[in-house]
């Protein structure tokens, strides 16, 4: 459907709670990215003020008339989503540059991929992260 008609793929889900490793966000936008998706959607993002006092898996975004912010603030959460969001682009760009569909930007990195096919973050490391994008700025330059 997506090669033929043009139809968008988003990834429907929920983000990590709180007290895990906000990694979850980032490695669910990369894998989401190299298995076709255009996009993720976390359900149910908005907290309330109580968010700040008791910890609520779904308050990516929390009240902010506590603080005098008229709107809402950012959870740190939220800001791993954009750090997956960029890592994507990353991948995006280098497939743009060199004319690569997404399993050949997969296939390119190899072994700098984690293992995420069981499908638990738990045991994905920032170093892991770290050499993927490095492996990605490589790639640039061949």
């Amino acid at each position: 459907m997506q090669r033929r008609w043009g139809v968008k793929f988003w990834d429907y889900g929920s983000p990590n709670r709180v007290g895990e490793s906000n990694l979850a966000a980032v490695t669910w936008a990369l894998r989401a990215y190299l298995a076709g998706a255009d996009g993720l959607l976390p359900w149910n993002v908005i907290g309330g003020d109580d968010a700040y006092t008791t910890p609520t898996d779904t308050a990516l975004l929390v009240p902010g008339d506590r603080f005098g912010v008229k709107g809402p603030i950012v959870s740190l959460r939220a800001k791993a989503f954009r750090r997956g969001q960029e890592d994507v682009e990353l991948l995006a760009g280098l497939a743009r540059r060199k004319g690569w569909n997404r399993a050949q930007v997969a296939e390119a990195l190899g072994g700098t991929l984690p293992d995420w096919s069981s499908g638990d973050w738990r045991h994905v490391k920032p170093a892991d992260l770290d050499r993927l994008r490095a492996a990605v700025y490589q790639a640039f330059d061949r």
